[in-house]
């Protein structure tokens, strides 16, 4: 799980650095349409689903009867300790069917195959649930660094300000020093 946050944490950081076209405000309906997308287009739901259906197919594969064997066996002894019937034989086994171990084959593909399509389920939420928080977390970094950048240019104008009040031959220079450290630090 740590892996595909990585991942996705990379190419939403990696996507911030280009300029999008358009704008666009985290809801509800925004994070359901990323949500779907990125369970219908990630490699462990894809999985998930291949999965499913392959535990699927497996309760079609089930059969009543089993597989007949044929032997064929020749014996290569003296002839004193051959039997008197001869030395080849040939035997065919066919196993009976026991009641009710098909009904308790197909109950139990039938539950693999639950469990794997809620694993689908649980797979799909993840993903979703892992973009939904990256995609909240881009948008607290961008509302982050919008304000960050306001802050900026409140202490530039501030700066601005103590500068020209310095001009005065009566006040002190301390809060222009003061302001123009802070701009500094904020800057950087």
């Amino acid at each position: 799980m740590k892996i595909l946050s990585t991942i996705l944490s990379g190419l939403f950081v990696s996507g911030s650095l280009l300029r999008a076209v358009e704008i666009r405000t985290i809801n509800g309906p925004f994070l359901k349409s990323l949500q779907a997308e990125a369970s219908k287009n990630h490699p462990a739901n894809k999985s998930a689903a291949l999965l499913t259906a392959a535990a699927t197919r497996d309760i079609r594969a089930l059969r009543l009867w089993d597989d007949p064997m044929i032997g064929l066996s020749l014996m290569a002894a003296d002839s004193a300790k051959r039997r008197s019937d001869g030395d080849i034989r040939l035997s065919y086994e066919q196993p009976l069917p026991k009641r009710g171990l098909l009904q308790a084959q197909l109950s139990k593909a039938d539950a693999l195959r639950r469990a794997q399509l809620e694993n689908a389920v649980a797979t799909a939420l993840e993903v979703g649930a892992a973009v939904a928080k990256d995609a909240i977390e881009l948008a607290l970094a961008d509302e982050s660094i919008s304000l960050q950048s306001a802050q900026i240019q409140w202490l530039e104008t501030m700066t601005e300000n103590a500068r020209q009040m310095v001009l005065n031959p009566s006040s002190s220079s301390i809060d222009a020093l003061r302001l123009e450290s802070e701009l500094a630090k904020e800057t950087q």
